[in-house]
């Protein structure tokens, strides 16, 4: 479980089970700034999307708000995918 100590918006939040967390594209994008193995992060875009927990305009938002690795993780993910 990781804190985050900055200010979230409020479309950045979710429920699950009923604690307040990030939402699956949020959490994405953290993780890929944080230097999780690539390999990964496609695998968890990938599954977020299968499971209906975000979905490609999320990601986007996402990855052109934090910029950097995650939005060129991101994108070359979603680039490589079908359309849902």
């Amino acid at each position: 479980m990781r804190l985050h100590t900055n200010r979230l918006k409020p479309e950045e939040i979710t429920n699950r089970e009923g604690l307040q967390v990030t939402t699956a594209a949020r959490t994405i994008a953290d993780v890929a700034i944080d230097g999780l193995a690539e390999e990964q992060i496609v695998q968890a875009i990938q599954e977020a999307l299968q499971r209906g927990l975000t979905t490609r305009k999320e990601l986007m938002a996402q990855a052109m708000y934090q910029g950097g690795r995650a939005k060129r993780i991101i994108h070359q993910t979603l680039k490589g995918d079908d359309p849902l």
